[in-house]
């Protein structure tokens, strides 16, 4: 359709010799799209190096085409409902930023996101989510369920367990690993190798959100994700 003031048009089909003439009265309305509203950023306040994963609500989402952190462009999807997005933010210096979501129209919608170093966030508790082996894309065993538990910045507990078909898949069934020394979470990460290949490490995204590999004998070679419970 062509560029038109908002309200009803006329539409009228015209054969290729100008005979034949048909035409609808009102039979298309031109309304105004109202442009894109950021309500929330949850979470509001992410690591300086970025990848942290964020979920934007308000209105007119659905035809969002770019989000970008103080003017650098961030991977999006949408979600549901339709006027959300879940968004990778990309690495900034520490600061508050605009970020600004624009629609297929060019309107634009705005919020603010706090970049900060991780090692500020409160990240000792109990962390849980999920680790994927990326070889066995597919199958019954892709998912596991991880739990991290972390205490006065040491990882003092890790557990995954491979979640089977016709299992609980909310449930660990795995006991815990020892992990000694216990690693100790310093600037927002932390890492571990141990015997007979055992190895875990993470990296604190924002306060509320983890990821990493872990390799084990019982799970195997996996990323893992987990938010903060």
């Amino acid at each position: 359709m062509p560029v038109h003031a908002p309200g009803k048009v006329d539409v009228t089909v015209i054969g290729p010799l100008g005979q034949g003439q048909a035409s609808v009265p009102g039979g298309y309305t031109y309304v105004v799209i109202p442009p894109p509203v950021i309500s929330e950023l949850l979470p509001n306040i992410g690591s300086t190096g970025g990848s942290a994963p964020v979920y934007i609500t308000g209105g007119g989402l659905w035809g969002v085409v770019t989000v970008t952190f103080d003017g650098i462009e961030s991977t999006f999807e949408s979600g549901w409902p339709d006027d959300a997005l879940y968004v990778t933010t990309p690495a900034h210096a520490a600061g508050t930023v605009e970020v600004i979501v624009t629609d297929q129209y060019g309107q634009t919608g705005s919020g603010v996101f706090t970049y900060a170093s991780p090692a500020t966030f409160d990240f000792n508790g109990d962390w849980q989510g999920w680790a994927q082996d990326l070889a066995a894309r597919g199958s019954g065993q892709e998912w596991a369920v991880f739990v991290l538990a972390i205490r006065d910045n040491i990882v003092v507990s890790v557990s995954c367990s491979v979640c089977r078909p016709g299992e609980n898949c909310s449930i660990v069934t795995a006991p815990s690993l020892t992990l000694d020394p216990p690693p100790v979470v310093a600037n927002g990460g932390f890492s571990f190798a141990g015997s007979g290949g055992v190895s875990i490490t993470g990296k604190i995204l924002s306060p509320i959100f983890a990821s990493g590999s872990i390799s084990t004998a019982s799970c195997g070679n996996r990323q893992w994700s987990a938010n903060k419970k």
